[in-house]
């Protein structure tokens, strides 16, 4: 007598199919984020020279990593499009041989010449918002971008690492920021990894 053997359900192998499809999916998405990750952490970096205030060595000396989870309150100023331009034009405006001489410009005329590209002034807020910022303010003539995040988030973004006094109100960093090379001389400066301009060594408080 010949056996029989019970052939497997339609929906039985719709389901192992589909089963397959999304656990390739799942180790695809896998990839995918890992490698987006990785290509933002080995992004080219190249250290903002200025960054650090005169004082911080002496105020930050044995100061621990401030809370990682405290807000901070950042601004990027970015260069101007050509300073050579902008230099060479403001000396003209006062020259009396130069063409130009007394022919001010109003502010817009300014930014139009000489002031950051719509374009560099996206990107960078774009840069900030993929990691964890919150771009705060935009500005019409694309100087400067007020932004806000974590010390921690501000560690990772700027490679620093944002020591807090005894006092528990003062911080700041006593290494150079970093910003993308893509970004080398686009931004002139970041504001709010420190906040020890009114703090003197003499005011520092000693230990306990």
């Amino acid at each position: 007598m010949k056996s029989i053997s019970s052939p497997r359900s339609a929906s039985t192998d719709w389901i192992l199919s589909n089963l397959m499809f999304f656990s390739l999916m799942i180790g695809y998405a896998s990839c995918a984020r890992s490698s987006f990750a990785l290509a933002a952490d080995t992004e080219p970096m190249v250290s903002l020279a200025g960054g650090v205030p005169p004082q911080a060595p002496t105020l930050l000396a044995g100061a621990d990593p401030a809370s990682a989870g405290n807000l901070l309150q950042m601004r990027i100023y970015l260069e101007l499009r050509d300073k050579a331009a902008a230099r060479q034009m403001n000396e003209d405006l006062h020259n009396s041989a130069s063409s130009n001489y007394h022919k001010w410009l109003n502010p817009q005329k300014f930014d139009e010449m000489f002031g950051p590209l719509q374009t560099t002034y996206d990107e960078i807020s774009a840069w900030l918002q993929s990691q964890g910022f919150s771009v705060t303010a935009i500005r019409r003539d694309r100087r400067d971008i007020e932004f806000s995040g974590t010390v921690a988030q501000a560690d990772q973004a700027f490679h620093v690492q944002i020591l807090g006094m005894r006092d528990g109100k003062h911080y700041g960093i006593t290494s150079d920021p970093m910003i993308p090379t893509r970004f080398q001389g686009l931004i002139l400066g970041v504001m709010g990894l420190d906040n020890l301009s009114a703090v003197s060594p003499a005011s520092t408080i000693s230990p306990i």
